[in-house]
């Protein structure tokens, strides 16, 4: 590779210069199943490490990945579907996995600044995203360390450079966000 060779990038687990751009439209489970078409291959190690209710894999064929699914509190009767392993408390900044042992990491953690706030009846995070409020701010005012937007991208910088160490060199993360 030459300094005037484009950069190798893969897809769908080949290593390509064919790199397509493009930009799709749709629903959260239509636009994941495409997502992993195009970047990870089938049969490959998946860490789910926000997985919520599951709304990304509704779409994808079922058996088509190894699929470690958690989070860092489930709401209840979540249902992963068969062949799935599933965590409860585990949170995105310190996972259980081996350095290197993953394929893809997928990231989607809330992104309510309202979570970090000097007040605890100013936070947002009630009703069903009280979870988060309780897991990521601990449910008490923010004195210490970074809050509102920062909180936020601090969060996503912590994931993140988790989600690198766990992942095997080449692999791939998946993160989704707002304008945050």
């Amino acid at each position: 590779m030459t300094d005037e060779s484009p950069p190798r990038r893969t897809q769908g687990g080949v290593a390509t210069a064919a790199v397509v751009l493009s930009a799709r439209v749709g629903e959260n489970a239509e636009l994941f199943a495409q997502i992993l078409g195009l970047h990870v291959a089938p049969g490959s190690r998946i860490a789910d490490v926000t997985y919520g209710l599951g709304a990304f894999w509704k779409k994808v064929p079922a058996g088509a990945y190894r699929v470690l699914a958690s989070d860092i509190a489930l709401k209840p009767g979540v249902r992963v579907p068969e062949g799935f392993e599933l965590r409860d408390g585990v949170d995105c900044r310190a996972l259980p996995h081996a350095d290197a042992s993953l394929d893809a990491v997928v990231l989607d953690p809330p992104y309510m600044e309202g979570m970090y706030r000097r007040a605890v009846d100013h936070m947002a995070g009630s009703g069903s995203h009280a979870a988060f409020r309780r897991a990521y701010s601990q449910a008490t005012a923010t004195e210490g360390g970074p809050r509102w937007h920062d909180a936020v991208v601090d969060l996503y910088a912590r994931a993140g450079r988790e989600a690198v160490r766990v992942l095997r060199a080449g692999g791939t993360l998946i993160v989704k966000c707002q304008d945050e």
